[in-house]
């Protein structure tokens, strides 16, 4: 499992490569799911998208290629295996996330398997005791987010985020709420 993982890894470069190739060229590859035609769930690949989506890629392959090779023989070399591929992904996800609604999920599943890393060795007790720090820092920007992108959705609706217009005529919708979104905003970043 954990070289299937690394394998899986260095194939998302070698496509986020060819992502730049195919963006170079003036194409926008991208994927939207929702009723009616609504932007609901969607991915996007502009090129600042593409050239993040080889970054993460890169550092990961060469994370979980390094983390591989030190944890072998340990016990917690399959789940780290595991959280890195969840975290690799959910960070490709949120990258290319042209949603609120997939940025806020990639977010959430990004600091899941953040604080799964994290807690990696929960044994020791200076684990413990950073564990119990990321947690409630991760999930109060977690729970942020996910109220602010509730509340956009509830009062504008969904849009694409990469389409400005869209993205004003949804801040001006939320009026009074214009403010409290921000500031949930501030607060999970």
């Amino acid at each position: 499992a954990p070289r299937l993982s690394l394998r899986a890894t260095i194939a998302v470069l070698i496509a986020s490569v060819g992502l730049v190739a195919l963006s170079l060229s003036g194409a926008r590859p991208e994927v939207f799911v929702g009723p009616d035609g609504s932007p609901w769930f969607g991915m996007a690949a502009d090129r600042l998208a593409v050239l993040l989506l080889v970054l993460v890629a890169g550092v990961s392959a060469t994370v979980q290629g390094y983390g591989v090779r030190y944890l072998r023989g340990e016990p917690e070399q399959a789940r780290f295996v595991g959280l890195t591929a969840l975290l690799t992904g959910s960070t490709l996800v949120l990258v290319a996330a042209a949603t609120p609604a997939t940025l806020a999920v990639a977010w959430v599943v990004s600091g899941v398997a953040v604080t799964g890393l994290v807690g990696l060795r929960r044994h020791a007790p200076q684990v413990r005791a950073d564990l119990r720090i990321v947690r409630r820092g991760v999930g109060i920007g977690d729970a942020a987010l996910v109220i602010a992108v509730a509340a956009v959705l509830a009062v504008a609706g969904s849009f694409d985020l990469r389409d400005a217009g869209a993205v004003a005529a949804a801040a001006a919708d939320l009026g009074a709420w214009a403010t409290p979104v921000a500031l949930l905003l501030a607060v999970a970043a």
